[in-house]
């Protein structure tokens, strides 16, 4: 089989700290986790700070990120 190396960017348009309060804060990861949104039935818990947070679902199985 060859080689091959795939590389996928998307330019932003809107300031480095608007992108990275969205990035940085587990609250918004719901509208954007691909995998979230491959499984819009999983329950998701996130920690107080935002910090972290838990998740259960069908497809996306369970576990914690911190």
């Amino acid at each position: 089989m060859p080689k091959m190396h795939i590389k996928k960017s998307v330019n932003i348009k809107a300031p480095v700290e608007k992108v990275y309060s969205k990035l940085n804060d587990f609250n918004h990861w719901t509208a954007w986790s691909p995998w979230l949104i491959m499984d819009p039935q999983a329950t998701v818990t996130i920690a107080e700070d935002a910090k972290s947070y838990e998740w259960e679902g069908e497809r996306v199985g369970s576990g914690k990120r911190k």
